[in-house]
């Protein structure tokens, strides 16, 4: 296997960043999604002819349940990218070049973060300025890259959890539907 020179993983580095950023919006939208369904689901079985207290209403009231949870998820997942997350890797290359790709074009690595932790930029700090000047410090304090929790790990995880247990919900729900 050929060994990746710095601008290929730089070039890898930033896709991922942008894949990331694509899969967090394309989960926002199939959660709305889900949850509008799920809605009028409930609202049909609930609002039809032949409801008599329906064991289905509460194997869906139960997964919408599970499903909301689900989506708070997201929300620690995506909230620090990979890209950011390597800075406190122990992979000394990595880290340097993810450094340096930071670096490169700061503002458009580093300015969403802002938006997801909702706190302002501190004094003489602006992403408008061609120069804008930050330490890889600062980042590992401000956004407590050390002290964070794995939320890749755990969000994989969990997705292979809800992806066992989805099925045998409505497994119960379809058999409600044939007896």
């Amino acid at each position: 296997m050929k060994p990746m020179n710095q601008n290929d993983l730089e070039s890898k580095l930033h896709n991922q960043f942008n894949q990331e950023r694509k899969n967090k919006k394309r989960f926002r939208l199939v959660s709305s999604l889900l949850l509008i369904a799920t809605s009028i689901l409930f609202l049909f079985i609930l609002f039809s002819k032949g409801y008599t207290a329906d064991t289905r209403l509460a194997i869906l009231m139960y997964w919408g349940y599970f499903s909301s949870f689900s989506s708070i998820l997201l929300v620690p997942y995506y909230q620090v990218p990979n890209l950011i997350l390597n800075l406190t890797s122990t992979n000394k290359e990595l880290r340097d070049i993810s450094w340096n790709l930071i670096l490169k074009n700061p503002s458009y690595y580093i300015k969403p973060m802002f938006h997801s932790y909702k706190f302002s930029l501190p004094p003489g700090m602006d992403f408008s300025e061609e120069k804008f000047q930050v330490e890889l410090e600062w980042i590992i304090q401000k956004f407590q890259l050390e002290d964070r929790i794995d939320w890749k790990k755990i969000g994989k995880r969990y997705l292979l959890f809800y992806s066992l247990v989805t099925p045998i919900l409505f497994y119960f729900f379809f058999q409600g539907l044939i007896n």
